[in-house]
């Protein structure tokens, strides 16, 4: 019997409410964890809505898949830049105030066994240092049913059947060596001596031109195998690509994992029926643990991905989808061993969900249960078994790039070099620049920051010294004193003053209402 390898994603809890009954605090069962058995062949959908916590629950079900992986691969589809984040450790203390409950439940570690895979055509998007390869499809590899998803196609159409015809000719004549270019100008080239009209040519030639754009296709593409690899995770990042770059690579990947599957499959079959080894293909790719985010943009109407669904388990494919809507399809729901709820809004989303059940229980009674969760907690429904479990979802080892908190970012910049910030300009060397404190009056603000060091530069004199900013405000002009104009003009009638500053910037003069910076400065010795 193979072992189990149960996956640590959370602990059931007792919940602690105030005197308004509103929940105020848990207290973790020390003796009863929730696992879930990743050594079986079985599919997992997580719902929630947004902000209730189902990235985080698939980010801690991605790290078990890691730690427990041998004999197959994670792979993980990131519309939104989730996962990127799987190499470092969690460095928040969400981790000390769970083990303060339960010591040494949880350690902070980053998984070394993935690689980030961006999208060729998107890598100037990506800051250097956010991912590890780049990749795409080849021109071959772009089927008919990927054309057909990617552009809400049908494949009985004139565009469909007249791109197949013209691959199919192109892979007679140069086998799986010829790019998007080569395609394009096969359909301009032959499309009519095919028998397809001018407007069907025409529109098959923009779609392909769409995706050359798009930079998804690529003639020096790795292939799949040298992404998807026994022993490690593969994260297909596609949060910096476009709604059909996105469709075109998700397809691609489901078609390609099915077929290949499919085949070694069928091999291993008769190697147990032959009783003898084999040799193991260069094309070989493991059992997959698929992991899909924001499922709900991809499997609505996609053929492929029902086939994993429904097929999938038989040759090695376990899905995990993952949502804020139940709005799949009934294939899915059919298949699922492993249902994990949180927190939902809707009453025909939480209807949905209940008729997947695997034990009875009222509309009333689930509806209320389901209004009782809160971020991070989760009904948990084994369908064969017929159980369910409340969980505290445990804190990811790695770090969790989403917070609902707003952070203060400035804390992570570096602060400028002071001496780079650009200078204050004076016209002349005023009387008030030989004292240790004074104000000036400014038109625009420059970025100006209490605290922020600047220097002062004097008209045909060049750089007088750094003064620092003590304070600043704004002001309009008939609020400033006539004594306070004269001293920062050195001019002897408020009327002269104004004279003066309208003469900076001819032809626009200052007016009333205009809110003016008001700095006060000392020098820096």
């Amino acid at each position: 019997m193979q072992e189990q390898k149960l996956a640590f994603i959370g602990r059931t809890f007792k919940p602690i409410y105030n005197k308004d009954q509103q929940l105020s605090r848990i207290e973790l069962d020390k003796y009863n964890v929730v696992c879930i058995d990743l050594s079986k062949k079985q599919h997992s959908f997580i719902i929630s809505k947004s902000g209730g916590g189902k990235s985080y629950l698939a980010g801690v079900l991605v790290e078990e898949m890691i730690r427990l992986m041998e004999n197959y691969a994670v792979v993980v589809v990131d519309p939104m830049g989730i996962f990127n984040t799987l190499k470092l450790a969690n460095n928040t203390q969400e981790v000390t105030k769970w083990n303060e409950q339960v010591p040494g439940d949880v350690v902070a570690v980053g998984m070394d066994r993935c690689v980030i895979w961006v999208p060729s055509g998107d890598k100037e998007k990506f800051l250097q240092g956010t991912y590890d390869r780049v990749f795409a499809l080849k021109a071959s590899d772009f089927s008919y049913g990927t054309l057909c998803y990617a552009f809400d196609m049908d494949f009985l159409e004139p565009q469909v059947n007249l791109f197949r015809k013209c691959q199919a000719e192109l892979r007679k004549e140069r086998g799986q060596g010829y790019g998007l270019e080569q395609l394009i100008g096969h359909v301009r080239e032959h499309g009519h001596e095919l028998g397809f009209q001018v407007q069907t040519i025409e529109a098959l030639i923009t779609k392909l031109d769409a995706l050359h754009e798009l930079g998804i296709i690529d003639a020096n593409a790795p292939e799949i195998h040298e992404m998807i690899c026994e022993g490690n995770a593969a994260i297909f990042d596609v949060s910096q690509s476009s709604g059909y770059a996105a469709k075109v690579l998700v397809n691609f990947l489901a078609e390609k994992i099915l077929s290949l599957r499919r085949q070694i499959t069928r091999m291993v079959v008769q190697a147990k029926v032959d009783e003898q080894q084999i040799e193991k293909p260069g094309w070989y790719i493991p059992p997959v643990s698929l992991v899909i985010d924001e499922a709900h943009n991809y499997m609505q109407q996609n053929p492929v991905l029902k086939k994993c669904v429904k097929e999938g388990r038989n040759c090695g494919i376990m899905l995990t989808a993952i949502s804020q809507s139940p709005d799949l399809t009934r294939d899915v729901y059919a298949n699922i061993t492993h249902l994990l709820v949180g927190p939902l809004i809707y009453d025909d989303d939480i209807a949905a969900v209940r008729a997947m059940l695997p034990i009875e229980t009222s509309p009333k009674e689930f509806k209320q249960k389901i209004h009782k969760l809160t971020k991070g907690v989760f009904l948990y429904f084994n369908v064969d078994d017929k159980t369910e479990q409340l969980i505290k979802v445990r804190p990811r080892r790695t770090l969790h790039p989403a917070m609902t908190e707003l952070d203060d970012e400035r804390k992570y910049f570096k602060k400028k070099d002071r001496d780079e910030s650009e200078p204050i300009p004076f016209a002349e060397d005023f009387p008030k620049l030989h004292e240790e404190a004074f104000s000036t009056l400014r038109r625009h603000d420059k970025g100006y920051e209490v605290g922020q060091v600047r220097n002062i530069v004097v008209k045909g004199t060049g750089v007088r010294g750094r003064v620092r900013i003590l304070e600043k405000s704004f002001v309009t002009l008939p609020k400033l004193p006539d004594s306070f104009l004269m001293l920062d003009t050195a001019t002897n009638s408020r009327a002269a003053a104004i004279t003066k500053l309208n003469g900076f910037y001819p032809g626009n003069p200052i007016l009333e209402n205009e809110p003016l910076v008001l700095l006060r400065l000392e020098w820096v010795k």
